[in-house]
């Protein structure tokens, strides 16, 4: 926990470790774990998301009752009945599988092209309102595994459009064996 966060072990402890039996431990394994899941799937998404918001909208302009992307409407639902099964697996797997398909209609839709296009300011909005409902629902999801994540994903979207947005899981340093840059362990 002091070198690399409670919510990147939390996370690996649900992620990799095995219902039964025994489950090898090494850091390198950790860190790829983090990196992989928590910085370059989720912290990316927040951040490009969050970025777009920043240079391209006012916070009043995202409209109200924005519903997150089809893959994520049951996803709150889904993990919960999981971790009610003690199935963390399960549960981490489906978080994935609604980060890696938030990122895909990302790359898919390409807001930063939309946002060249005055025309289509409200199709950004719209846009971009949808990815935070998704992104406040993945967010919702997994505070029961990384609540420090959570609140910094909440605060992130949260945030006055007018502040730069700053990342909210930066990848971990395999060589010193701490982070370039990750939340203090909470």
């Amino acid at each position: 926990v002091a070198d690399y966060g409670a919510d990147t072990l939390r996370w690996w402890i649900a992620r990799d470790v095995a219902h039964i039996g025994d489950t090898d431990f090494n850091a390198q394994r950790l860190i790829d774990q983090a990196n992989a899941d928590l910085a370059n799937g989720l912290g990316n998404a927040v951040n490009r998301v969050a970025t777009l918001r920043h240079r391209h909208l006012a916070a009043t302009d995202i409209p109200s009752g924005c519903q997150p992307l089809n893959d994520t409407t049951h996803l709150p639902a889904s993990v919960a009945r999981a971790l009610a099964d003690f199935d963390r697996r399960g549960a981490t797997n489906r978080i994935g599988n609604a980060i890696a398909a938030l990122n895909q209609d990302i790359e898919n839709n390409a807001p930063w092209k939309l946002a060249q296009q005055p025309e289509r300011y409200d199709e950004l909005a719209a846009l971009l309102g949808r990815y935070v409902s998704t992104l406040r629902s993945i967010a919702d999801t997994i505070r029961p595994i990384t609540p420090h994540l959570a609140d910094l994903i909440h605060t992130q979207l949260d945030t006055d459009t007018t502040i730069p947005p700053s990342p909210v899981f930066q990848r971990l340093d395999a060589v010193t064996g701490g982070s370039t840059g990750q939340q203090t362990a909470r």
